[in-house]
């Protein structure tokens, strides 16, 4: 799987450093409990463009600034906010991998340490009936999805098809993340991710389905059916009868007036 071009620069991450410990000093006077830096500029792997992304705990929301040529994501949060984000199924993927490898810039009560600790203890099956019920119930209500996508497509609504073939493309690889218990660290590599343990049909059908090769709507939308059809297999087994029921009719569906060239 490939990454993002890294930034060879040390003068562009020492940069970046500077800012952050700049914006750190700022929130420590305005009362912040804990500053930590999370991301590529944490684990010493930015590309040019990276943010500097930093998790405050203290009150507040999540705002963004820019300071010396760098974008500053801060978001602010209590430590049982953040403590709540290790047993939803959604969010740990990205949550846990960046508590492993943050750098704490400011923590001098321990809280941020503390989280750390207890991220790097984390493990999948602390959250497992949850993940197969948060995966089931996204199958169930993506199988909508399915059927406008290809109720619009056979009535020539094209712009109503193209719309959901996107939600579909976008959402079902995060539905396998959490099927096969991934800790991507962050949005860029889930999609490679879930392609690669997926194996080649998906990573095949995720490419058109992306339109990475210029496919036009009516192939995309037969590879996101594809897409669906796999995960339902995959995932089957977490399904109860109401909602298998509701997922194989969106699996048997059919575009009409078209039949894809390709194998």
């Amino acid at each position: 799987m490939k990454e993002f071009p890294t930034s060879n620069s040390r003068r562009h991450r020492a940069a970046a450093r500077r800012v952050a410990m700049m914006v750190t000093d700022r929130l420590r006077r305005e009362g912040a409990r804990a500053v930590v830096l999370l991301g590529s500029f944490a684990r010493g792997k930015p590309h040019a463009h990276s943010d500097i992304d930093l998790v405050v705990i203290g009150r507040g929301g999540h705002t963004f600034e820019r300071r010396d040529g760098f974008l500053v994501s801060i978001a602010r949060g209590q430590a049982r906010e953040e403590l709540e984000d290790f047993r939803s199924p959604v969010a740990v993927g990205k949550v846990i991998p960046g508590w492993r490898e943050a750098e704490l810039l400011w923590d001098p009560h321990g809280i941020a340490r503390r989280i750390q600790l207890r991220a790097k203890r984390w493990r999948w099956r602390r959250i497992a009936p949850a993940a197969a019920r948060r995966v089931a119930s996204d199958l169930t209500h993506r199988s909508e999805n399915v059927h406008k996508m290809v109720g619009c497509f056979n009535a020539g609504d094209l712009t109503s098809a193209a719309i959901q073939q996107a939600v579909l493309a976008i959402f079902l690889p995060a539905a396998m993340a959490i099927h096969l218990r991934l800790l991507y660290r962050s949005e860029n590599r889930l999609w490679n991710e879930v392609s690669r343990r997926m194996g080649p049909g998906w990573r095949r059908h995720q490419r058109r389905a992306l339109g990475l090769g210029g496919e036009p709507l009516p192939v995309r939308c037969r590879s996101t059916l594809m897409l669906y059809r796999l995960a339902a297999t995959r995932a089957w087994r977490a399904l109860n009868a109401t909602q298998r029921e509701m997922v194989s009719a969106a699996r048997a569906i059919k575009m009409e007036g078209w039949r894809d060239p390709t194998p």
